[in-house]
């Protein structure tokens, strides 16, 4: 199970890096930083709603590369 885990962790890493640089910070700032969208746009220049249409989209990215099964 550990080692299934630390492969699943391997493969978002993976999947993380294959987001354009702009996504991957929308995602790391909201889900690892914790910060609302309004928070993230601030840092990026972009508009609260832009940072939630981004981030839905980099979500299904991130879905779509870890496959169904995740």
């Amino acid at each position: 199970e550990r080692v299934e885990l630390a492969q699943q962790y391997q493969r978002l890493a993976g999947c993380l890096e294959a987001l354009s640089e702009r996504e991957r910070a929308v995602i790391l700032m909201s889900f690892f930083a914790d910060q609302a969208a309004e928070q993230v746009g601030a840092q990026l220049g972009i508009s609260g709603g832009n940072v939630r249409v981004i981030r839905h989209r980099a979500l299904g990215r991130l879905r779509d590369c870890m496959g169904a099964d995740v």
